[in-house]
């Protein structure tokens, strides 16, 4: 039988990605209170079964736990609501649009204990888990370079909604390097602390959106192995991939398709490949967040602040507007 939780627990913003996890939280036995300022997104979440709160505030107090999944400009504000009411919160990517406050924040946090997580869920990809497994035990040998690309097409990301409406528009919050910020962080975990040294995006226009739509990114790793980024939102079919590069042997991530290469240092060694969902990951890390002792591979606030500073001077460097 699978593990339920009796928890109470808030969602701030009931978007996409906050009914997700509402979803995700009924599933497993949680109850849920959510808010957002949107009647339509209030009524589809109590359709589930949610409870909804008149405000942020008050979904935060009445609940143990809270999960931040406001538009990105809002988390810092909702981050600092729920560390100062003493609730482990899991914020949505990225932590926030700005550096000032996030730092204090994080650190207001870990002085009283209470545990801030992100919401990084390809760390709970199966070929993500596997990749840096084998890193750890040294299967690749020392990393020389990596590559990592997320390119899709925007317009065929939520049917029925036009894309020009909504937060990836927005040139000060929105865009790819805000937006696909999972790559950052991929570059993190799997290759450990970097400083972003190159970056250059564009608003190509093919979309119609204001935001920057294509960006490449080049960041040097405190290991001296070098990673590059390409994010567009250009994209069909969609492409999600790494590259991991070592002195002994290399490793291929297809996300899309949820498979794993294996080379060494002439040929291919082995495949593998897993029948788990998008979906799979986000139940793993609803889980790991109700968890008392959640996995060590979870994002966690200070690791995301890390990746955040990079993704903050990697728009700097493209000109690109701050929030």
């Amino acid at each position: 039988m699978s593990e339920t939780y009796v928890e109470k627990v808030a969602v701030i913003g009931l978007g996409s990605i906050g009914l997700r996890h509402a979803r995700h939280l009924l599933d497993v036995g949680a109850r849920v209170i959510g808010y957002d300022p949107s009647p339509q997104r209030a009524i589809e979440f109590a359709s589930l079964g949610g409870a909804v709160a008149k405000n942020a505030e008050q979904a935060i107090k009445s609940a143990s736990r809270a999960i931040v999944a406001s538009p990105s400009p809002l988390h810092l504000e909702h981050l600092e609501a729920a560390i100062s009411l003493g609730r482990p919160v899991l914020v949505e990517k990225p932590l926030a649009v700005s550096i000032p406050g996030v730092e204090s924040a994080i650190k207001k946090a870990h002085d009283a204990s209470i545990p801030v997580m992100v919401g990084f869920h390809l760390r709970f990809h199966s070929a993500v888990r596997t990749a840096s497994d084998l890193i750890e035990d040294g299967r690749i040998g020392d990393h020389s370079w990596s590559r990592f690309v997320s390119s899709s097409y925007l317009p065929e990301w939520r049917p029925g909604e036009d894309h020009r409406t909504g937060y990836a528009n927005d040139p000060a919050s929105g865009g790819v390097i805000f937006d696909l910020a999972h790559e950052f962080d991929l570059a993190l975990h799997l290759g450990g602390p970097f400083s972003t040294i190159a970056a250059d995006a564009t608003q190509s226009g093919q979309i119609g959106i204001q935001s920057d739509d294509m960006a490449d990114i080049l960041l040097k790793h405190t290991s001296g192995c070098r990673s590059s980024l390409h994010l567009d939102y250009l994209t069909r079919p969609r492409i999600r991939e790494a590259d991991i590069v070592g002195t002994n042997g290399r490793l291929r991530l297809d996300l899309v398709n949820r498979r794993l290469s294996v080379f060494g240092l002439d040929e291919l060694v082995e495949t593998q490949s897993w029948p788990t969902t998008p979906d799979d990951d986000y139940r793993s890390q609803i889980r790991a967040f109700l968890s008392t002792c959640p996995p060590t591979y979870m994002c966690t606030g200070e690791q995301a602040l890390l990746s955040l500073n990079e993704i903050v001077t990697a728009r700097r460097l493209c000109g690109l507007p701050s929030a």
